[in-house]
């Protein structure tokens, strides 16, 4: 009994997250709306400040219109024509004449054609519309999918740049003690070259850590648009929001 309980919940598990389309105002957040996060603010700029990302837009504005453009087609093949007999224009002898005929017509013409053809003509231009519209869905996975990516990096670069840090600093005071040992000839020349070359890699490992940082940063910001310190408030002001929430 049991497992059947945990096989049906299994199931409506599973059933609800399939049948539940995703929702890509989540991905990358409409412009003007707060992010929950750091990492969305930053999607959101990526998203906001790239070109190519600003042709898509365009691109799905331009198939609106033409599927909008596409329900009113037939209208423009519409000619309507209104004729005025003689006796309008105040000469009585063709109105003697022309007592039986109408004083004016009216009539209308279009192309049969375009409207017997609209409804096809309307679902492409829906369709259209529809295909860029998840194009452009596709292209905000894509960078969402890529700011993590390079965030994500750019925290690990933080994080060895300060535990490279940590160790130039250990290995400098090592080297500075293991040098009044050696003036005072406590120690030998050997331990004094082993202390010396672990400070000059523990140096070059920092200045490795640090180029690391500059360059995830340089990443970042070729999708954000902007530089990276002028995001550096918004990242300290989230996450303390954010901490003072989960307290």
């Amino acid at each position: 009994m049991q497992k059947i309980i945990i096989y049906l919940l299994f199931f409506f598990c599973c059933h609800s997250l399939v049948g539940q389309p995703m929702d890509f105002d989540q991905v990358v957040l409409p412009e003007g709306q707060p992010a929950r996060n750091f990492e969305s603010h930053l999607i959101q700029l990526a998203w906001l400040n790239s070109p190519s990302n600003s042709v898509m837009r365009h691109r799905v504005n331009i198939a609106s219109f033409d599927a909008d453009r596409s329900k009113r087609e037939w209208l423009e093949d519409i000619a309507l024509t209104f004729n005025l007999n003689e006796s309008h224009f105040g000469r009585k002898d063709s109105t003697a004449n022309n007592i039986f005929f109408p004083r004016y017509n009216l009539g209308a013409t279009f192309n049969l054609g375009k409207f017997i053809n609209r409804k096809y003509n309307i679902g492409k231009a829906n369709e259209e519309l529809m295909i860029t519209e998840l194009e452009e869905n596709q292209q905000k996975l894509g960078v969402r999918a890529e700011v993590l990516y390079r965030y994500e990096k750019l925290k690990l670069a933080e994080q060895l740049e300060k535990i490279r840090a940590d160790a130039k600093q250990e290995a400098e005071q090592a080297y500075k003690l293991a040098t009044e040992r050696f003036k005072s000839d406590k120690i030998s020349f050997e331990d004094y070259n082993t202390a010396t070359e672990h400070f000059y890699n523990a140096q070059e490992a920092h200045f490795k850590a640090q180029s690391e940082v500059n360059q995830s940063i340089l990443a970042l910001e070729e999708l954000i648009g902007i530089a990276w310190e002028k995001v550096l408030p918004k990242r300290d002001a989230l996450e303390r929001r954010n901490r003072s929430k989960s307290n």
